[in-house]
């Protein structure tokens, strides 16, 4: 679908990422040690306890965590936070699960749910974060889509 789009991977260990890399298809290679400016999205996927990507917040860049779920976990650093506009599945759960949101002792005030983006687009001028503590709502939407979607292409009968 994104013939030019790839896949740049960091893992704890450059050995972790080049495994990673040689057993993946397609478009997948290692990081350079710096995220390269033209980079449109980051996503973060880690139960580490320290931020693996904390580069100043930037307009045009959308950075998604989806793996720091405890308090105790951080996947974004405050430098990124800080100054981005933030989107969390659920703020209510966010609160007690987003290690990486409360260490950075956002103001919840400004983190609003993913729900408000059906209703208005984020504001493209500012830096973008997501951030994921599951959801069971979102898990159930997202596979209505998914079904609907294979009904229209055919690939499910109707009442299957």
């Amino acid at each position: 679908m994104y013939p030019q789009a790839f896949v740049w991977v960091r893992g704890r260990t450059a050995a972790a990422s080049q495994a990673f890399v040689g057993a993946a298809a397609g478009h997948v290679k290692p990081c350079p040690a710096e995220v390269p400016e033209h980079v449109d999205v980051v996503i973060a996927a880690t139960t580490s306890k320290a931020p693996v990507y904390d580069l100043p917040a930037r307009a045009g860049r959308l950075v998604i965590g989806v793996g720091a779920f405890r308090p105790d976990l951080a996947e974004i650093g405050p430098a990124t936070l800080h100054g981005s506009a933030l989107y969390a599945d659920e703020p209510a759960g966010a609160r007690h699960e987003a290690g990486d949101l409360i260490q950075a002792g956002v103001d919840w005030t400004h983190v609003r749910p993913l729900a408000a983006l059906l209703d208005a687009a984020p504001d493209h001028t500012r830096p973008l974060v997501f951030k994921s503590v599951g959801s069971a709502a979102w898990d159930l939407a997202a596979g209505r889509a998914a079904l609907a979607a294979l009904r229209r292409e055919g690939a499910v009968p109707h009442g299957g």
